[in-house]
């Protein structure tokens, strides 16, 4: 969507700064309450100052929260690249299925797509073309003009096949067609959940048995909507891919192809259901006896109560309530939970740079033996004493089995509790039941812990694990359905990253502020170590390569940095100026640049102590290949011997100032 489009939906709409104010369609709203704005990345914001909800918000007015985000154009798709992706072979997509490619017009701009062709039962007559132009994101369909398939099943030429075979997949899309193939599974494809057409029930007369895959999102719900009202409800079975932690067959196909027949007999054999069982509406109930109901209270005594502050475990990062910390298997979520465990039951520094209070901390290592904790402990004590309010287990009974009622008499035999770790979510949540709505069972799986968190004013974190393929939105990266999600207070990604930085913490929740740190993985500390919002330390690393470049070569020209870094012209004279404006470079001459002669001072933000110096390795250590750094190093490590590692908001006196930088500066 457009500024404008969004604009549309609300009314006295009134441009302030940079920005726009409106009155706010989730309350009764006489003021202009809500602020409309546009973020660095084109995401649309909007901000009630009344206290509304942002979903709230944007159901009232008609939105989504992917209306809000930013559109990402398409950037194309090939045969190969569409194989390679999807883990099959371009010759057979080619030569049995018809796929090619051509070239595509959108929004002005010339386009690689595949063409996917739509045929009848016959196989030879075409009835229209489905072109792919992007591999990812949710605009990558486009129809061929004049195509009469949009209601069509993909696959139809398979038919008598199918028949002879006595039962069919239904799938949402190609790709899951063409994974299915890939196993000899008989399957046709709904070109989106929301354009199964009624006709397709006579198609599938003399089909016996109906396998539906129910994808865990509304298009999934949308599906089995359709086929529980159409002629086929009762041939139908629904298989739940997402038991397996899959959300349709293309995933699990390319997860791994040689499991995936064993896959798929267990999930037709353990996971399936009629679809007449499906989503059970169950009856409404009593009030429980004794219970009066809930508290209904007004705004005037609700502004009169004096509500305790929040307690936190990290100070604007990690407040009570429930924690989902996701990531990629083996990106280091472990070495995070032991990191804070070690901070918060000692009262020291999380990710080395957030001064906490101590506190008593339970970890429940589910994934680990004693030996690797007490290994990745000695690690990180570095011969320290070892806290007495750290608490662990590597075993733990199922929510529902005792889980959540033990848990719940250890958080009240111990008041001093900080922190609560439970890694991972798989390890404690009851198996999925039979025939339930997957929304509803991811939500009530996490519920039952955010009420204990409340309860005790805890944090609790949940270890859960992200979706091998990216996505727009963060939170959309998390495995499930936004039931898990939904049922959190704050979401915390760890993922690595390729260039800048080791890895980025991105952070979202109703008492957080939105943020992406930039972490940075301490070799001598053994431990994730903040070094700031991760957009600001890529700026100030890129330009550390620069001033590097400029001292290895004595002085430099904008062609120098485009040959080293593939920049453009104009961007690496933009760039070469800009530093020299910021004094992290000299103008020598005419386009000519070099290093200035001494380190650069702290920023303001507190980023960087000292100009990235060729040959760096350890700032703490001095460990270098340039001996003429090394009294630079020296006064570096004594500086950050002094003064620690400085928190990125905590202000320094004029005297730490003077004494910070005649230790850097060798100078009074």
């Amino acid at each position: 969507m457009k500024i404008n489009e969004v604009l549309e939906r609300f009314c006295g709409v009134e441009e302030v700064g940079d920005g726009w104010s409106a009155l706010c369609p989730a309350h009764d709203d006489h003021r202009n309450s809500l602020a409309i704005g546009v973020g660095t990345d084109g995401r649309f914001l909007l901000h009630c100052h009344a206290g509304c909800e942002i979903l709230t918000v944007a159901e009232a007015a008609g939105l989504t929260m992917a209306d809000l985000r930013p559109s990402v154009k398409p950037k194309g798709c090939d045969l190969r690249s569409y194989a390679e992706a999807k883990r099959l072979d371009p010759e057979r997509l080619e030569s049995v299925f018809g796929l090619s490619d051509v070239t595509y017009f959108d929004d002005g701009r010339t386009l690689p797509a595949l063409a996917i062709p739509y045929a009848d039962r016959s196989g030879k007559s075409s009835v229209g073309v489905r072109y792919r132009i992007d591999l990812h994101g949710k605009d990558r369909f486009r129809w061929k003009k004049g195509s009469k398939a949009k209601g069509m099943l993909y696959g139809l030429w398979m038919l008598d096949d199918i028949e002879d075979r006595g039962f069919v997949v239904i799938v949402e899309g190609e790709s899951d067609c063409h994974a299915a193939w890939e196993n000899d599974i008989p399957a046709l494809g709904v070109p989106g959940a929301n354009n199964w057409a009624e006709t397709n029930c006579a198609l599938l007369a003399n089909v016996p048995m109906i396998y539906v895959v129910k994808e865990p999102d509304k298009g999934g719900e949308t599906l089995v909507a359709a086929l529980s009202s159409s002629g086929l409800s009762d041939r139908v079975r629904v298989v739940h891919l997402s038991r397996l932690g899959f959300n349709d067959i293309s995933e699990m196909h390319v997860d791994d192809p040689s499991r995936f027949a064993n896959r798929w007999h267990e999930v037709v054999e353990k996971h399936t259901e009629m679809l007449r069982d499906e989503a059970i509406i169950p009856a409404v109930s009593p009030l429980p006896n004794g219970w009066a109901g809930p508290l209904i209270f007004g705004a005037d005594e609700l502004m009169a109560k004096k509500l305790p502050e929040p307690r936190w475990a990290i100070e604007g990062l990690l407040p009570e309530g429930l924690t989902i910390l996701g990531g990629k298997p083996k990106v280091g979520k472990s070495w995070v939970c032991l990191g804070l465990g070690v901070a918060i039951s000692t009262g020291g520094m999380a990710l080395g740079a957030v001064p906490v209070k101590e506190g008593e901390v339970l970890y429940l290592a589910l994934e680990d033996s004693e030996r690797r904790l007490q290994e990745r402990l000695t690690l990180v004590l570095a011969g320290g004493k070892a806290p007495e309010g750290f608490k662990f287990a590597t075993e733990w009974p199922l929510l529902a089995d005792g889980g959540l009622a033990l848990l719940a008499d250890w958080l009240t035999e111990h008041p001093a509790c900080r922190l609560v770790i439970v890694d991972t979510l798989q390890k404690v949540r009851v198996p999925a039941r039979s025939g339930a709505n997957a929304y509803a069972d991811d939500y009530s799986v996490l519920s039952p812990i955010k009420e204990l968190a409340d309860s005790h004013r805890v944090p609790i974190v949940v270890v859960h694990h992200l979706r091998k393929e990216g996505a727009d939105d963060p939170l959309d990266q998390f495995s499930g359905t936004t039931g898990l999600t939904g049922a959190a207070d704050t979401l915390i990604s760890l993922s690595r990253e390729k260039e800048t930085v080791d890895a980025v913490l991105y952070v979202r929740g109703r008492d957080v502020e939105e943020r992406q740190l930039a972490l940075q993985w301490d070799k001598e500390l053994t431990a994730w170590v903040l070094v700031g919002e991760s957009k600001d330390f890529a700026k100030t690393h890129h330009r550390g390569k620069v001033v590097a470049l400029a001292m290895e070569m004595g002085s430099i020209h904008a062609v120098d940095v485009v040959e080293r870094f593939g920049m453009t012209s104009d961007a690496a004279r933009q760039l070469l100026a800009r530093m020299s404006r910021d004094e992290e470079l000299v103008r020598v001459g005419k386009g000519e640049y070099s290093a200035p002669t001494r380190p650069a001072s702290v920023t303001s933000q507190g980023h960087s102590l000292v100009a990235p110096m060729p040959g760096d390795r350890d700032v703490v250590t001095g460990v270098t290949e340039d001996p003429e750094v090394v009294p630079i190093n020296q006064r570096s490590a004594i500086a950050l011997e002094r003064f620690g590692r400085l928190r990125l908001d905590a202000p320094m006196t004029s005297d730490e100032a003077e004494e910070l930088l005649e230790l850097l500066c060798g100078t009074g």
